[in-house]
């Protein structure tokens, strides 16, 4: 019609047409007027109001077109719609956990998740800064100022790992650190290594002007052809003192020792031929010559000779063995008395005993295995303080024990092998079963080994959305709204109705104090009434994947604020202004992974 208006765009191309006497809502943010329109002007108004303040709201505007300016009030930031239909910061970079989509070349993202610095170069993002995260802590490099003992200031290259300076480049000539610096005390030209990390130089072309195969090493076989000298003058009084020691190994030398004081070995001077002669009288520390192929005597021999006598046939003068007469020349036996039998240990061929009593023992170790006969204890304690202690009767014989068998380990189960008491095969018992704590079972049944029912021996299947179950005694459960109450000898659970509670969670009301704490272990769900400024710690015990929702309510007075720990992450990189109406109330949902709280969603001032 001739009274419509045609709306076309800056470049020209048609936008919409008004239609006369409306107002069209639904093409941009803008209202925008036809002909003959009844209280254009209001509507005239707040179009120029919405372009004075660009559009400022904490949400996006409706049905944008490229090239609008939206100032975002709840990141105080402005940002313009690009034709990949996504808003833009700018003049700043985009502070958000994830990487922005519809970015443009030469576009900054900061990302709050990691604390680093991001460009992109029109096709990926590029790492501007800091080369770690938040979560690595400060490692790499770092040019710091250090200031000496006398006040000088010194520019130098500071390598860190995980916020621990490992070395210090500096070309100043040596000095002192002030304050001082853990690992370095004083600061030469060239590396510093920190001493109390143990940090090494890996490698190395030269050390103190001389090439590395100039050095004799300590960890290897190593030679020197020239001479070793030590010039320490301590005199050895051992095996481990004196100028030279070899602590373990001992000391092969090819050639002459020549010493010139006295050579004392605590241990056997032994050689392939000793040369030389004894000139002294006497020798009174040799007690040993080992074997010798001959022996002269010129003179009488005074004292004990102890080894065999190769040549003789009989003693001197014949001696009794327990009453046998013997003189060597015959073997003898001789039958010990009981009474005569002593010392501590039985020798290790004696295999076999008649030995029927060992009378009271105050203790016995057995090392190997008892496979027959019967253990009886009338009083007492078998202990073990290594190893196992196995019953393993034979088949068809038990284990009895007819007094109380008490186990003191505090062991608690945590599966079929583990607990104070493991039993393989089963339990059997005759009198009661009682557990102080919870019985966890895979099939309960009864003494004459069938599960309990009232009829058919066989237990009710139920419905598609019912639990069967029966009870030995009284009645049994029946469903009364959400409540449940015994009523027949057997009945049903409805399953609907349970699971249509199973998403509930009670509310946590948290206690109002400078430092909220959140216990979520106690409510995933919880509220706040603020009666101040107040800070939110970290909550504890948080699960992965799971969702925590807070309700922060304003008392009566209003305009309260409220800090946030750092484990909250919001969505656009800023924590939220509260309502500040008296009586106020903001919802905030978060998932977490663990460690984190991430923003879900938020709903503000309803109320």
């Amino acid at each position: 019609m001739s009274n419509d208006y045609t709306i076309n765009k800056y470049n020209g191309n048609l936008l919409t047409t008004v239609t006369s006497g409306t107002a069209n809502t639904t093409v941009t943010s803008l209202t925008l007027i036809g002909k003959n329109y009844t209280g254009y002007g209001a509507f005239l108004n707040e179009n120029f109001v919405y372009l004075l303040e660009n559009f400022a709201n904490t949400s996006a505007p409706s049905t944008p077109l490229p090239g609008q300016i939206w100032y975002d009030s709840g990141n105080n930031v402005p940002k313009i719609y690009t034709t990949s239909s996504t808003w833009k910061n700018i003049g700043s970079a985009t502070a958000q956990g994830s990487a922005p989509t519809g970015a443009n070349q030469g576009d900054l993202w900061y990302d709050t998740v990691n604390k680093q610095l991001n460009g992109y170069n029109g096709s990926s993002w590029d790492l501007v800064g800091p080369d770690y995260t938040v979560g690595q802590t400060l490692s790499g490099q770092k040019i710091e100022t250090i200031t000496d003992t006398l006040s000088g200031t010194h520019v130098a290259v500071v390598i860190y790992g995980a916020t621990n300076k490992i070395a210090i480049y500096s070309a100043d000539a040596e000095y002192t650190p002030n304050p001082a610096i853990t690992g370095f005390t004083t600061i030469k030209p060239g590396l510093n290594l920190n001493s109390t990390l143990g940090a090494k130089v890996a490698d190395a072309d030269l050390l103190d002007g001389l090439d590395s195969t100039q050095f004799m090493r300590s960890d290897t076989n190593t030679s020197t052809s020239g001479n070793l000298s030590v010039t320490n003058s301590a005199a050895s009084t051992s095996s481990s003192t004196g100028a030279l020691k070899v602590t373990v190994g001992g000391a092969g030398i090819a050639g002459n020792i020549y010493a010139g004081g006295n050579i004392v070995a605590t241990g056997n001077l032994s050689g392939t031929n000793v040369a030389g002669t004894l000139t002294t009288a006497a020798q009174p520390n040799v007690t040993s010559l080992g074997t010798l192929t001959g022996l002269t005597v010129s003179s009488t021999i005074s004292g004990n000779i102890n080894g065999n006598a190769g040549t003789a046939t009989a003693l001197q003068t014949a001696r009794q063995i327990n009453g046998v007469s013997f003189n060597g020349t015959a073997d003898i036996t001789v039958t010990a008395a009981a009474g005569t039998l002593t010392g501590t240990t039985l020798n290790a061929t004696v295999v076999n005993s008649s030995l029927t009593s060992l009378g009271t023992l105050s203790s016995l170790v057995v090392s190997g295995t008892s496979t027959s006969g019967n253990l009886a204890l009338t009083a007492g304690n078998i202990a073990t303080t290594a190893g196992n202690l196995t019953l393993a009767p034979v088949a068809g014989s038990n284990v009895q024990i007819t007094a109380n068998a008490n186990i003191t380990s505090s062991t608690d189960t945590a599966s079929l092998t583990t607990g104070a008491l493991v039993v393989a095969g089963g339990v059997a018992v005759g009198g009661k079963l009682r557990a102080n704590l919870g019985l966890y079972t895979d099939s309960l049944y009864y003494a004459n080994g069938t599960p309990y029912s009232t009829s058919s021996g066989t237990v009710n299947s139920g419905t598609a959305t019912q639990l069967a179950y029966y009870v030995s005694s009284g009645t049994a459960v029946s469903e009364t709204g959400t409540a449940l109450t015994f009523n027949s000898a057997t009945s049903t659970l409805n399953v609907t109705k349970m699971a249509a509670n199973v998403g509930y969670c009670p509310t946590l009301t948290l206690t109002d104090s400078s430092t909220i704490a959140w216990n979520t272990a106690n409510g995933q769900v919880a509220k706040v009434t603020l009666a101040g400024n107040r800070t939110v710690a970290a909550p504890t015990n948080l699960l992965d994947g799971a969702f925590y929702n807070l309700m922060v309510v304003q008392d009566g007075t209003g305009s309260r604020t409220l800090s946030w720990n750092s484990v909250f992450k919001w969505i656009g990189g800023s924590a939220p202004d509260l309502s500040t109406t008296a009586g106020a109330i903001d919802f905030f949902s978060f998932r977490s992974d663990g460690t984190y709280l991430y923003e879900q969603g938020r709903a503000q001032e309803v109320a």
